[in-house]
């Protein structure tokens, strides 16, 4: 990412990842999900980390693949490539029909699927915040004005640009 980029495409650019790994496929006709590359069943994540890139699977192959004559899953290929746990989750899941319309792509945070900025920035949240902090708890027990307490707030995450911290953010 150059710097002459904007503040709002490096923003995007940052976040990515996490939208990318909290996107999840759900399953219509299966025309369109990659069954090793895309993630498709709940809390497992791609399947291609399953399996050993010298195994004999084609990456590219499409849930629709996936599944016998009859309409079930091809459990006999999943077991040969996929641990009891995974298989259990995918199970779940209902093979694909034709006439259930295409896979969509929705936002596994929300159990509409829809995104929303604020469930994307509580996730972010999640990592970095920890109320149970005994400083978090001091900080706003102190008496004073609020921009005191705000501004120790700033010191505590790292948010003031004093000179420490703008050499080990690397702006000089």
């Amino acid at each position: 990412m150059t710097s002459s980029c904007s503040y709002m495409w490096r923003a995007v650019a940052k976040a990515w990842p996490l939208l990318c790994n909290n996107m999840i496929w759900s399953i219509g006709n299966g025309r369109t999900v990659r069954c090793w590359e895309d993630i498709w069943v709940p809390n497992v994540g791609s399947l291609n980390h399953y399996v050993s890139r010298h195994g004999n699977i084609d990456f590219e192959t499409i849930v629709s693949e996936m599944v016998l004559a009859n309409g079930d899953w091809n459990l006999d290929f999943f077991r040969l490539w996929l641990p009891k746990e995974v298989i259990d989750r995918k199970i779940s899941i209902s093979p694909p029909l034709n006439q259930a319309g295409p896979d969509i792509l929705s936002w596994s945070r929300m159990t509409s699927g829809v995104f929303s900025v604020k469930s994307a920035y509580h996730l972010l949240k999640e990592e970095t915040w920890c109320l149970e902090e005994k400083s978090w708890n001091m900080i706003w027990k102190i008496l004073g004005p609020h921009r005191a307490k705000h501004f120790i707030w700033l010191i505590f995450k790292q948010r003031l640009l004093t000179n420490s911290e703008r050499v080990r953010r690397g702006i000089t």
